[in-house]
């Protein structure tokens, strides 16, 4: 007889066609699919403006810690580099109150009012720095007698540190050191990136202190120095960054919430 099965079209019983929908299965009806629901555009542009105003918020902040916590490092570096240097150079050149610091370039006047002889001054601090700071100190380079770029009243040995730290250095009843830790960028003002201090290796009574290295105390007296209410007062002036390094060497090297000027 003939064979009456379909070839090369299926087969008659439909309901055994395998291959079709899933694994060895019969054919059956697709089966209906749950479709997920995805954001809007509106909530995709809620949640990204909710972000920014977040981050608007946040970013000044993290910003000023960041610059608090350049200028804190930079200085405590730059105090680090100096009283390491005081300490090589007493053991190459003895107790640092026989160091031979000149003390030419602050004569009397006509009145009685002491003189400050800028060149001369620059001068004795050049040579003063040279023999005692020079050798235990990495930096790039020094001048002399130079305008200092971010105090053009008088003329200073300048010392451009290895880290681009630059310090303006004068003599007179100490060695007077004006810093500023980024160098010639701005703002280049005291409390913010320039601070003062002096290198006193005799003990004057006005200023030293026991390591001769430390921001400058001027008329503060010794009480007042270690008050913290005061170096706010003082600093909050703007026009002492000495006590405004004070302020932050007495905070154990970090600006507090409370500093009086804006970094």
């Amino acid at each position: 007889s003939k064979d009456k099965s379909f070839r090369g079209g299926g087969q008659g019983n439909l309901s055994s066609i395998t291959g079709i929908g899933a694994g060895t299965e019969p054919f059956r009806a697709a089966e209906k699919r749950t479709i997920k629901r995805g954001f809007t555009l509106a909530e995709v542009l809620i949640t990204l403006g909710i972000i920014g105003v977040v981050a608007a918020m946040t970013m000044p902040a993290l910003t000023a810690n960041s610059r608090k916590q350049e200028v804190t490092s930079r200085l405590k570096k730059v105090n680090s580099i100096m009283q390491q240097a005081i300490l090589l150079s007493v053991n190459d050149n003895g107790p640092m109150e026989y160091w031979n610091k000149a003390d030419n370039s602050i004569t009397p006047g006509e009145d009685g009012t002491p003189t400050y002889d800028p060149v001369g001054g620059s001068k004795e601090a050049y040579e003063f720095f040279m023999k005692y700071f020079a050798p235990y100190i990495k930096y790039t380079k020094i001048d002399e007698m130079t305008n200092c770029p971010f105090d053009s009243t008088q003329m200073r040995t300048q010392v451009t540190l290895a880290d681009g730290t630059v310090m303006c250095i004068k003599n007179g009843a100490c060695i007077d050191f004006d810093i500023d830790i980024n160098g010639n960028k701005k703002p280049n003002k005291g409390g913010l990136d320039r601070f003062y201090y002096v290198f006193c290796p005799t003990k004057v009574k006005e200023y030293f202190n026991k390591s001769g290295f430390g921001p400058y105390r001027g008329s503060f007296t010794l009480e007042n120095w270690n008050d913290r209410d005061s170096l706010l007062e003082v600093c909050a002036k703007g026009n002492d960054s000495s006590a405004c390094a004070r302020l932050i060497e007495y905070d154990g090297w970090e600006i507090k919430d409370d500093y009086p000027l804006h970094i």
